[in-house]
């Protein structure tokens, strides 16, 4: 059972989830229309704007630290 049902009853009705990370939050769109992603999560803090769109969120999450230069290793003496 998804941890969310307790503080969002009818979740389904409102969100369209996208993922969800090791503290029982969830990445979710809105079913209203509003481009944003959110986090929300079994603690009932309320919906946490993460990116102004699904394109941006995927950009600055998961492209952007993915292409960082991976550190040399040192060198061998």
């Amino acid at each position: 059972r998804c941890s969310l049902y307790d503080p969002y009853p009818k979740w389904w009705k409102e969100y369209f989830l996208i993922g969800t990370d090791d503290d029982n939050d969830y990445f979710c769109l809105r079913l209203d229309g509003d481009p944003a992603v959110y986090k929300i999560g079994s603690d009932d803090s309320g919906p946490e704007k993460l990116a102004g769109s699904l394109a941006a969120f995927l950009e600055t999450k998961l492209i952007k630290p993915r292409l960082k230069p991976k550190p040399k290793p040192p060198a061998a003496e």
